[in-house]
């Protein structure tokens, strides 16, 4: 799992269909910093109300904020991990 929080992460990297995708300017499909590149601390301090507005279109929806913190744990403590083996 490494510091992947999510399966989409794999998916939209190897899809077919975003390989062939074109640039949009549609401000709907614009990243916000939360989803582009967000920080784990900043994920694991997600609000409810927060969840459900950032991810309400998303398929993290699907995860619920639980499934979300608890993968965002792991990843934290797989980053903790890394670092530590490095500083041996």
């Amino acid at each position: 799992m490494d510091n992947r929080i999510f399966g989409c992460d794999d998916c939209l990297d190897v899809c077919p269909f975003n390989l062939r995708a074109d640039a949009t300017s549609e401000p709907a499909f614009a990243p916000t910093p939360l989803t582009l590149a967000p920080s784990l601390q900043a994920l694991a301090q997600i609000s409810e109300e927060s969840f459900a507005t950032t991810f309400k279109e998303s398929p993290l929806k699907r995860t619920k904020r639980s499934g979300l913190l608890r993968n965002v744990g792991i990843a934290q403590e797989n980053h903790r991990r890394q670092k530590g083996s490095r500083a041996s």
